[in-house]
């Protein structure tokens, strides 16, 4: 096989495994269709000047149900928001939700709860990066 070879191969293996990865996160999102919340992150002073960590999660669930969803992120850039989703008809409107924010860093916590309104656009929910 020629250099050339190798590296069209390579090029379009990356490009066919980026299509797959797109292709599956979009069919998956536009297929749930469900509740989606924007979290708004305020960070104290403690998680500026001592840094937020690499790992933190956003766990969430209905006000009905034992079970919840996990997203996890990386804080130590400081996001002002992280976007999450409800599979669809999981929190009907009307219906309350609650968010978590866990770090691992500080070990510690912040909850709050919202409710999904009849309006179409993503509900707002604010937390504190907990330190």
């Amino acid at each position: 096989m020629t250099k050339i070879q190798i590296i069209t191969i390579a090029w379009l293996t990356a490009a066919i495994l980026v299509a797959v990865f797109f292709y599956g996160h979009y069919a998956h999102g536009a297929s749930s269709g469900g509740l989606k919340v924007i979290v708004k992150i305020s960070y104290g002073e403690t998680a500026k000047e001592n840094g937020a960590g690499k790992k933190a999660v956003i766990d969430f669930r209905d006000s009905d149900s034992a079970q919840y969803h996990s997203k996890y992120f990386n804080p130590s850039k400081f996001p002002k928001t992280v976007t999450i989703q409800f599979s669809k008809g999981e929190v009907s409107v009307g219906e309350a939700f609650s968010v978590c924010l866990s770090s691992f860093k500080y070990d510690e916590g912040d909850c709050t709860t919202g409710i999904n309104s009849p309006k179409k656009s993503p509900e707002k929910v604010s937390v504190d990066f907990p330190t």
